[in-house]
């Protein structure tokens, strides 16, 4: 038995080469206290007990750590693997949260705070629910005549009869709403305002007269606070006076200062009127089809229903020669008409210098709410279109400012 031969922490035996023939020395077994570290933190290996083939057992010697030299005749001992550190588990990838579609919640709650308005009265008329008190501005009656200056650009003499515009304003005594409840009429000109309306009460009796009708039953579809309705009743003995509009605070203006032959209804922008069938010997709609972009032709045949045979509609547009004016007036900022266009197709300067469009053509400037475009009808559309419900007796250009009056018969 040869002495052990320490190297490095490692004992061996010196034991001479084997030959092929006899039976192989047995490799040193190392084994390492877990208790004992060094410095870095791994296990100091420590020399175990070895021995060979019957041979005694030799205890092992603590070692003392020298610089290693492999002689050639030894045979190297197996090296003990490092430990590796242990490894915190190991956790799973947050998943990245992309945003998906929404639940019908969400888009039902954009839809709500992006298109629909507050109350659901006012996705079909307008002030439904306003119980604001009104500021009301002195009857015509009590004006002096400066307001009357510019009564020729409003009433021609051939509508006055001979009379003078002082004579119909003495028979006026209703209080004369202010500008933001009169649809935006002639603010800071009363006088204009009332005189607008005068206007067109006497065109349409002039009308009435040509095709002999006597007046018992007048509705003005889209009556706003009474421009024109007022004079029915200022102005003549016809017993029913109907007006309807979408805005709630008009006819509640006209509930409390009109009389009561005034009839005042409240409807939405629904085709479908609360007036029996063949009531009506006129009807009039003064810049209503200007505005309504959509179930035209329902609400044509519901004013048709309510007219008696015989009975005529008297409504404006925007036509051909409403294009043209609009052409020589581009440049005008407070032309709320070019603006309001102006705000959904900005070509349409440039548009307005071709030829109108030979068919229904709408701009609408806002997707909520009953009042939302603004609306251009050719002569040829009303032809053919309107001309489907009742006979177009005429079209005439510049009747109601610079908008076209149609006269239908049922």
């Amino acid at each position: 038995i040869k002495k052990p031969v320490e190297m490095k922490g490692l004992l061996m035996s010196a034991a001479p080469t084997p030959k092929p023939s006899t039976s192989s020395v047995a490799q040193a077994v190392v084994t390492i206290p877990p208790e004992q570290k060094n410095p870095a933190g791994t296990q100091s290996p420590v020399a175990p007990t070895t021995a060979t083939p019957n041979s005694e057992v030799t205890p092992a010697v603590t070692p003392t750590p020298i610089t290693p030299t492999t002689p050639k005749s030894e045979v190297i001992p197996t090296k003990p693997t490092k430990p590796t550190k242990p490894t915190k588990p190991t956790l799973p990838a947050e998943p990245v949260r992309r945003p998906g579609p929404p639940s019908i919640q969400q888009a039902f709650n954009h839809l709500l705070h992006s298109h629909r308005p507050i109350s659901w009265e006012d996705d079909i008329s307008r002030n439904a629910l306003d119980e604001v008190p009104f500021k009301k501005l002195p009857p015509i009656s009590t004006r002096d005549e400066s307001e009357f200056e510019r009564v020729d650009h409003h009433v021609a003499e051939h509508l006055l009869e001979g009379k003078k515009i002082t004579e119909f304003a003495a028979k006026d005594k209703f209080p004369i709403p202010v500008p933001k409840d009169r649809e935006g009429y002639s603010p800071g000109y009363d006088g204009h305002y009332w005189m607008s309306g005068l206007a067109d009460f006497l065109k349409i009796r002039k009308i009435s007269r040509k095709y002999k009708l006597d007046i018992k039953r007048y509705f003005d579809f889209g009556c706003a606070t009474g421009r024109v309705l007022r004079h029915f009743a200022a102005q003549s003995d016809v017993p029913e006076i109907w007006g309807s509009d979408i805005n709630g605070r008009h006819i509640r203006w006209i509930t409390e200062n009109l009389p009561n032959r005034v009839k005042p209804v409240f409807n939405n922008c629904m085709p479908s009127l609360p007036m029996e069938d063949n009531y009506f010997d006129v009807v009039s709609a003064f810049s209503v089809f200007t505005h309504i972009d959509t179930f035209e032709t329902a609400w044509i045949a519901e004013l048709r229903r309510i007219l008696k045979p015989g009975g005529i509609a008297y409504l404006t547009v925007h036509n051909e020669d409403t294009w043209k004016i609009l052409r020589n007036d581009m440049d005008n900022p407070k032309n709320r008409l070019i603006q309001s266009v102006l705000k959904v197709d900005p070509e349409f300067a440039e548009k307005i210098h071709q030829p109108m469009p030979d068919k229904r053509t709408v701009y609408r400037f806002q997707q909520n709410g009953p009042y939302r475009a603004q609306v251009f009808h050719s002569d040829n559309y009303l032809r053919r279109t309107w001309g489907r419900f009742m006979d177009i007796k005429e079209i005439l250009p510049h009747r109601h400012i610079r908008q076209t009056v149609v006269i239908l018969q049922k």
